[in-house]
């Protein structure tokens, strides 16, 4: 378990206190909640998306560190090489000697964080499948999030599963209302969509980090 997924989990509970406080949890009598439980819902929705945007920064940022760990450049993947010399194209100095392990990780968390000193880099704006398969490749170099499935989920189940958390999300904090009717039942299956989802992707990272540090370094050419 790296790092990010443990804050990961740290603001799923978050999700877990929220509901706590819905009447459903409560030690009431049956009947209807007397106040309106939507917000609650639709908060919780909220809260677990951001958790799992955040992981996907925070893992990216995490695979950076254990690349400028590696025992040389040739080492790193050539996806990652690329990018890192592109962000540095108008001084490849910076990368001489040990210069391109601060490079790399600086580069990664502009890309993913957004930087102050450019107006056009907004870091993730959207935590979906087709970003986030993308920037993986952009980054690491592989498409991290094909390999996510689980016992009953397949693939493509999983990332239409995240395209809908998407939507929602994006349905409640620009209208303020779900697309859909929203129960305690439904937000807390997308709290554990989004825990299993990120245990999964986690374990890939941490598989392809040995991958990444057992590999033979690429030969230079003369």
């Amino acid at each position: 378990m790296t790092e990010p997924l443990d804050r990961l989990i740290a603001q799923l509970n978050d999700v877990d206190n929220l509901l706590s406080h819905h009447s459903k949890d409560l030690d009431r009598t049956v009947g209807k909640p007397t106040v309106d439980e939507g917000p609650l819902m639709r908060s919780g929705v909220v809260l677990a998306y951001a958790a799992w945007e955040v992981y996907v920064e925070d893992g990216l940022i995490w695979a950076a560190e254990q690349m400028a760990n590696a025992t040389d450049f040739s080492r790193v993947p050539s996806a990652t090489r690329a990018f890192v010399a592109q962000s540095v194209s108008s001084d490849p100095w910076r990368l001489a000697a040990d210069g391109w392990r601060r490079e790399l990780v600086d580069a990664v968390t502009r890309r993913v964080r957004g930087d102050d000193a450019n107006e056009s880099s907004y870091g993730i704006n959207t935590a979906g499948p087709r970003q986030v398969s993308a920037i993986y490749d952009e980054i690491v170099g592989e498409r991290l999030l094909n390999n996510c499935r689980w016992a009953s989920f397949s693939n493509r189940k999983v990332k239409e599963r995240l395209a809908l958390l998407v939507t929602v999300r994006g349905s409640i904090v620009h209208t303020g209302r779900p697309p859909g009717a929203l129960h305690l039942r439904g937000v807390r299956d997308w709290r554990e969509f989004v825990e299993r989802l990120g245990r999964k992707l986690d374990s890939e990272l941490i598989e392809w980090s040995a991958r990444m540090h057992s590999s033979v370094p690429e030969s230079k050419s003369d």
